[in-house]
């Protein structure tokens, strides 16, 4: 049975954490269950179903080849869990390994939830700061190049 939580809260997450539930794998497929104690993941269960032409896309249960599997794959519930608390990929990363990506997931959800300062940066903040350090560069390019840009400052 899950239990529903109304919020995620620092405290439910290092909870989580110490009961090994936020996992840095970006491999695996859960039971719901294991994420149940903490989280209402009913919404990431997922049918995936084997292809047997290969070893790298054929699901295994206790070593055995099965059909399919209903769970959570565990990479979508970092992700999620990350978007509930507010972090995104400009916090965490992006990285070409599916472990890798999960693990610099987890890192960052643990930085938040023993954190009292963690700030998040907005869509509006980290485009106003790349405008700036954009605007920033091309001064720095025309003030050191006065002679390319002579023509453009005069119409």
């Amino acid at each position: 049975m899950t239990i529903k939580y109304k919020e995620i809260t620092k405290e439910l997450v290092r909870e989580a954490v110490a009961d090994e539930i936020i996992l840095g794998d970006g491999h695996s497929i859960m039971n719901p269950d294991f994420y149940g104690k903490h989280f209402d993941v009913e919404h990431l269960v997922h049918t995936f179903k084997s292809d047997f032409s290969d070893h790298k896309s054929t699901l295994f249960v206790n070593g055995e080849p099965v059909e399919e599997l209903k769970g959570i794959y565990n990479l979508v519930f970092v992700e999620w869990l990350a978007g509930q608390i507010g972090l995104t990929w400009r916090d965490y990363g992006s990285y070409g390994g599916r472990g890798f990506q999960a693990q610099a997931i987890v890192r960052t959800i643990e930085k938040w939830a023993n954190s009292d300062d963690f700030h998040f940066v907005s869509q509006e903040e980290y485009d106003a700061e790349e405008k700036r350090k954009r605007e920033e560069r091309s001064k720095a390019i025309r003030e050191a190049n006065p002679d390319l840009f002579e023509d453009s400052d005069n119409g």
